[in-house]
């Protein structure tokens, strides 16, 4: 530990062979050491890191929000006439799908939307891109057929 770092440890040599009987600590309080013996705040990194990250997080919560956009209540991406029982996207779900790529929302963001996983968002992506992407014809969301409930067997 010595040789790595020889200002820290001829501070902490001193203190054990009786040179000094105050320990670092007592000896610079204002100022933590580093492993070079330089002064070092680590609340302004710290501080610095919390506001790239609280940055980060206003950017995804903007692409989460759906306020303005239209797709809203029951045009909302988990509605429950968007998805079968089994997960896989009705017409409708679809078109509202494509609707979140038009609004330029990320394959994430939509995935977490709409409760898919990120393989079928991309797939999805991928059929919107040949479709045209933002130039593609829209469909009318309430033309398209509604959702087929499963009916109970009587026995």
């Amino acid at each position: 530990m010595a040789a790595a770092c020889p200002g820290f440890a001829s501070i902490v040599n001193s203190s054990l062979v009786g040179g000094s009987s105050r320990s670092p600590a007592t000896t610079f309080p204002h100022t933590p050491l580093t492993w070079f013996g330089k002064a070092f705040s680590p609340n302004r990194a710290f501080i610095r890191q919390l506001k790239e990250r609280n940055v980060a997080i206003k950017k995804v919560n903007a692409e989460m929000s759906l306020k303005g956009t239209g797709l809203e209540g029951e045009y909302d991406p988990y509605h429950l006439r968007n998805h079968f029982e089994d997960k896989r996207l009705t017409k409708r779900g679809v078109e509202i799908c494509y609707r979140l790529f038009d609004l330029g929302r990320s394959e994430m963001a939509v995935a977490h939307l709409m409760r898919l996983s990120l393989l079928a968002v991309r797939m999805r992506k991928k059929m919107w891109d040949k479709l045209g992407g933002k130039s593609r014809k829209k469909v009318d969301t309430d033309t398209l057929p509604g959702r087929k409930y499963a009916r109970r067997r009587h026995r």
